[in-house]
């Protein structure tokens, strides 16, 4: 996957790389790491790289046992893909936090805040999540 600049030239991606549970911490360090330098203001790839995470995780839990993330520049936006390996349909996100006796459905609930964009659709392998935050705000 990579983004096209004005001139109709490929720009790669900040991050194309799988991922598993082994691999977790190494992939969130490498992600905030290409958010900082993106230009992404510090608080911002904070929130951006834990609604990352929760998708990573979410996949290795859920998913199949992990998948595939990108980091791409789209315009004045960074759009990050995280994608599973087990076909799901997509689902409606969380709009409002889950009764505490639920054994899940927090992280993307808190996700949809960390980002300016969120969604699922299915994609090549699995389930989709699609995060974007503005590079100006």
């Amino acid at each position: 996957m990579s983004s096209v600049d004005p001139a109709g030239r490929g720009i790669p991606p900040l991050l194309d790389q799988p991922f598993d549970s082994t691999s977790l911490a190494g992939t969130r360090r490498l992600i905030r790491q290409r958010l900082a330098e993106s230009g992404l203001q510090p608080d911002r790839a904070e929130a951006f790289t834990f609604a990352i995470n929760e998708g990573l995780i979410n996949a290795i839990m859920h998913g199949g046992g992990g998948g595939d993330v990108t980091v791409e520049r789209a315009g004045e936006r960074l759009v990050a893909t995280v994608e599973d390996r087990r076909p799901t349909p997509p689902f409606a996100l969380p709009t409002r936090l889950p009764p505490p006796d639920a054994l899940g459905g927090r992280g993307l609930w808190l996700a949809t805040g960390s980002c300016d964009a969120i969604r699922l659709e299915s994609g090549r392998q699995g389930l989709r999540l699609i995060l974007e935050v503005d590079l100006a705000a």
